[in-house]
């Protein structure tokens, strides 16, 4: 009873503060700060993930940009990619955290000073229990500046051993045939997990690219893909068996290429996939297997097609999105968030500005032929202004949104609050439902973190040498810090180019300080 009581209690507090108007700068969400997580290069994506030995929180990093220590100018060294975690993420304190903790999953035979064979890691994920015969982190990679051809591997979490799923490749700088079997850049940012072949083994499932800028320059392509799951056969140096779900002639090469999600929406054992078009399209569609049948029926490449339906199209760049019952009627709906300059010059505009909003299902569930309607969440979201010199399309936002409970009480008792990494802004947000227990779609939004008001106003017009600015706000990992019922939400909040993670706690106590939402103003043009 004593221990019971003693969740109660807060989370009474919790929900009072949390059913009040729109709150002020002195009296924002109910967060505490637990203090700031420092590391030795940047972090970019943030995962927190189930091992063996606890919650870790897996962490990627590239384009890792240092100070010239030794004699002479100071200019841009540069370290290697990688894939780390931080154990025991139970027994973090920021206070006493030692960067000296942190383990290493990528890479672990290569010299720091070397390039190693990771290559701008994006979402790191640990595979479900199953999919490999030991535990495995899965490490989707590359991106369009990259000097590097892209690749999907997973590493052994004990060994270090890598497993190539895919390995992509690039012809020399200058002309490039998309055509030339030896000339295929392709980079993943995100894997999905799901049997699609019907034999009880997951498989990977991914949206990927292959558009590339610069010296490397390829023309926008994108897949809808999945891996098939070697089974008995796996061996670290053999790809695995890849599908194309869409695209190829039949969608004008221009599948989905960023993020994606899956969910049955038609509840009849095959999920569908809802991914985002952000290179090749600016659109969010929805795919299916055949009506009655499974995805192990299709294949584009072979003219066996999937249902296809566009339901969002006119909203900027769509970056992500996620499966989540959002307003409250017991039917889920699909998250988003776009991805948009910052509007100050005409190379850097464009008609819709940043913003957060939801797809919700239409009312007689053709999910595939009926429109979708959109809500918007939270609009005109600025990133900070382009730095002078920087082409199009310049600094962009916001990153992703993502839903969570302050309370694990609240789960499907009251609507989720929703927390939005804002990328370039150099801002967090969390947007609370103005009515969390009554079905609806307006919230209360409040910046919880502004990189100008926590490391100094102009922070993120300001040229540090050798020529790195703060700006960027990563993406945001969310745990409970206890098991259902008891637990409260923490929030890891990425500073990229400064190397921090800082944490937010719901649950109130004396060992962290009680949040003020920042004041700075808005980004706004020069």
């Amino acid at each position: 009873m004593t221990t019971r009581l003693l969740c109660v209690l807060p989370v009474a507090a919790l929900l009072a503060t949390t059913t009040t108007s729109h709150a002020s700068p002195a009296t924002c969400p109910p967060l505490w700060e637990r203090g700031v997580l420092e590391l030795p290069w940047r972090p970019a994506f943030l995962h927190v993930d189930r091992y063996g030995d606890g919650e870790g929180l897996t962490i990627s990093s590239f384009f890792n940009a240092y100070r010239n220590t030794q004699p002479g100018p100071p200019f841009i060294t540069y370290a290697r990619d990688r894939v780390a975690r931080i154990p025991h993420l139970a027994s973090v304190d920021p206070a006493t955290f030692d960067a000296a903790d942190l383990e290493e999953l990528t890479d672990r035979d290569t010299d720091e000073s070397a390039p190693g064979r990771t290559v701008w890691p994006n979402e790191a994920v640990r595979a479900p229990r199953g999919v490999f015969p030991f535990e495995a982190v899965v490490v989707p990679q590359g991106f369009h500046p990259a000097a590097a051809p892209g690749r999907l591997t997973a590493v052994d979490v004990a060994t270090g051993a890598e497993y190539v799923i895919h390995q992509s490749t690039q012809a020399p700088g200058g002309f490039t045939n998309p055509f030339d079997p030896t000339n295929r850049p392709r980079f993943y940012h995100r894997v999905l997990f799901a049997d699609m072949t019907g034999d009880g083994r997951a498989d990977l499932v991914s949206a990927r690219s292959g558009f590339r800028v610069g010296p490397f320059f390829y023309p926008p392509f994108a897949e809808l893909v999945y891996f098939e799951n070697p089974g008995d056969a796996l061996d670290p140096a053999t790809p695995w068996r890849e599908v194309v779900l869409w695209g190829g002639p039949a969608a004008g090469f221009m599948g989905p290429d960023i993020h994606l999600d899956m969910f049955d929406f038609e509840r009849d054992g095959v999920p569908e996939i809802v991914a985002t078009h952000f290179f090749s399209g600016g659109t969010i569609a929805l795919y299916g297997a055949p009506a009655g049948g499974t995805w192990a029926d299709v294949d584009v490449l072979a003219s066996r097609l999937p249902r296809v339906a566009v339901l969002s199209n006119d909203q900027g760049l769509p970056f992500d999105v996620q499966v989540a019952d959002l307003d409250g009627d017991g039917r889920v709906d699909i998250l988003a968030s776009n991805h948009q300059p910052d509007g100050c010059t005409p190379q850097t505009s464009s008609p819709v500005p940043g913003r957060v909003f939801a797809l919700e299902q239409p009312a007689d569930s053709a999910i595939f032929t009926s429109p979708w309607t959109t809500h918007v969440l939270l609009d005109d979201i600025r990133s900070n202004p382009t730095m002078p010199g920087a082409g199009a399309p310049g600094r962009l936002a916001p990153g992703r949104a993502q839903v969570f409970w302050p309370h694990r009480l609240f789960e499907g008792v009251m609507r989720p609050w929703i927390v939005v990494g804002g990328d370039e802004s150099g801002r967090a947000w969390i947007l609370r439902p103005a009515s969390p227990f009554r079905r609806g779609w307006t919230y209360e939004a409040d910046v919880i973190f502004d990189i100008n008001a926590a490391y100094g106003e102009g922070t993120t017009q300001t040229v540090r040498p050798p020529g790195v600015t703060y700006s960027t706000v990563g993406s945001v990992a969310i745990r409970y810090d206890r098991p259902w019922p008891f637990g409260f939400a923490e929030l890891y909040v990425t500073v990229f180019e400064a190397h921090d993670i800082h944490v937010f706690t719901t649950r109130p106590g004396a060992s962290a300080t009680r949040l003020t939402c920042p004041t700075v103003p808005a980004p706004s043009c020069p």
